[in-house]
């Protein structure tokens, strides 16, 4: 999800695109459906669980917010504007961020 925002418009859309057949991206979907499988109880998740809970266990990365027309965005902040996920974010006992070195 993250990669896909810092590719999007403004670095945000539509939560229910995310995983839209039409309009979502094959990674996130694929990623999304692999979670829900068996291989995501040993991560913590449930078959009740959505995506969008899953997104706000990590409110250093994403923000959510309602647009003009109530439809929910998902976007990035502004930290995780500035970094690049492919290069990890290692979280301290607490949740937030470890300090990068």
């Amino acid at each position: 999800v993250w990669c896909h925002l810092l590719t999007s418009p403004r670095m945000s859309t539509l939560v229910t695109c995310l995983v839209s057949p039409k309009n979502g991206t094959p990674a996130v979907r694929n990623a999304w459906a692999q979670l829900q499988s068996d291989a995501g109880r040993f991560e913590g998740m449930t078959k009740k669980k959505g995506l969008q809970a899953v997104l706000a266990e990590r409110p250093d990365l994403f923000n959510f917010r309602t647009n003009e027309r109530s439809h929910l965005l998902i976007e990035l902040t502004d930290a995780a504007k500035g970094m690049a996920p492919t290069k990890g974010i290692y979280l301290q006992a607490d949740g937030s961020p470890a300090p990068m070195a």
